[in-house]
């Protein structure tokens, strides 16, 4: 989830609501759809949004994993006196009974460290998915779909042309009995 704070976040948002505003109208059974001949012009546009996305994780990564530094020094120092006087199992198991400040602070970071996520980990799934498929001819013989189709697209009737072709070419090869 982007940051509402994020001034690299919000020009995603925008940048992601244009495309689709722009390409796919969405289909309350099929979803997002979009025309073969806008497709370049899609794909272009999603690479714009890549080249965001990609600034924004890098941004992501580099102040997380700022901000797990100094938690990580923050803890080590309010924490390590108490690894001093009561070492853990782990610590004694090594024949460390008395652990002195550079063991306990060394012991707890190492700890830390191991538990705490990383910043290429939290921001390296950012990414744009495409899910592309084609209409089937079953879809495109759904009532309603064409007709939506018109709606979404009205200046193309073309979009209307191959279905009435087929139909008739059908009807003329099977003709009701």
């Amino acid at each position: 989830m982007l940051s509402k704070q994020s001034k690299v976040g919000e020009a995603i948002h925008n940048q992601a609501a244009m495309v689709r505003r722009r390409f796919i109208p969405h289909h309350p059974v099929y979803g997002g759809v979009i025309l073969k001949t806008n497709r370049e012009a899609l794909d272009a546009e999603i690479v714009k949004l890549e080249k965001l996305i990609e600034a924004h994780r890098k941004a992501v990564h580099v102040q997380f994993d700022r901000d797990v530094r100094k938690s990580i020094a923050d803890l080590v120092k309010a924490f390590w006196r108490d690894i001093a006087r009561n070492p853990p199992q782990e610590l004694i198991d090594q024949g460390v009974t008395k652990p002195t400040s550079r063991q306990a602070k060394s012991y707890l970071l190492r700890k830390l460290i191991a538990v705490l996520p990383k910043g290429e980990d939290l921001a390296g799934q950012m990414r744009v998915t495409p899910v592309i498929k084609d209409i089937t001819w079953s879809t495109l013989n759904e009532k309603g779909f064409v007709d939506w189709l018109a709606k979404q697209w009205p200046d193309r009737s073309d979009l209307r042309q191959p279905f009435q072709l087929y139909r008739a070419a059908k009807e003329r090869m099977n003709p009701p009995n």
